[in-house]
């Protein structure tokens, strides 16, 4: 009888113990990090650049989340392809990070840089990944002169939280 409690008491632990650790919650701070891609203008003329993700984590929720992605256009007139850089900011209006750490918002965002462009973005932060959270930024832009598509996969790293 002893030995049934016993193991059944061990079995309610182990589940308990199993369904809390399923959840994942990023601890605040700042998260950012860079992937390196190509800047291609006109055809074979290309060069190195870096995406970029910054944000700040606190109490589950992404703000002052700032990216830069380079887009892969083709103008509507000629068809010639041709990159442009696109940058934006805060992207999700302080929505939290679910338990399960993926947190996926799309939303219209203007070009924080010359251009004027403005694309649909969808940025998803993804703190479920074992080893390494990860911002994933997906774009499109049409417009009448030109057709733009990018993403993105920004590997993010904690650093200390800026002090208020």
């Amino acid at each position: 009888m002893i030995r049934t409690r016993t193991a059944l008491s061990l079995a309610v632990i182990l589940a308990a113990t199993s369904v809390a650790s399923a959840a994942t919650v990023p601890r605040d701070g700042v998260w950012a990090g860079t992937e390196a891609t190509l800047f291609c203008i006109e055809g074979n003329d290309c060069d190195a650049t870096q995406n970029l993700g910054y944000t700040v984590i606190r109490d589950r929720r992404p703000r002052a989340t700032t990216y830069q992605m380079m887009l892969r256009c083709r103008s509507r007139e000629s068809g010639a392809r041709f990159d442009v850089a696109f940058a934006g900011k805060n992207p999700t209006r302080g929505q939290i990070i679910p338990s399960r750490g993926v947190l996926r918002v799309t939303s219209d965002q203007a070009d924080t840089g010359l251009s004027g462009r403005v694309a649909s973005v969808t940025a998803t932060f993804n703190f479920a990944r074992r080893g390494m959270p990860q911002l994933q930024l997906t774009a499109e832009l049409n417009s009448a002169t030109e057709a733009c598509t990018g993403r993105a996969d920004i590997p993010l790293r904690r650093g200390p939280l800026p002090r208020r």
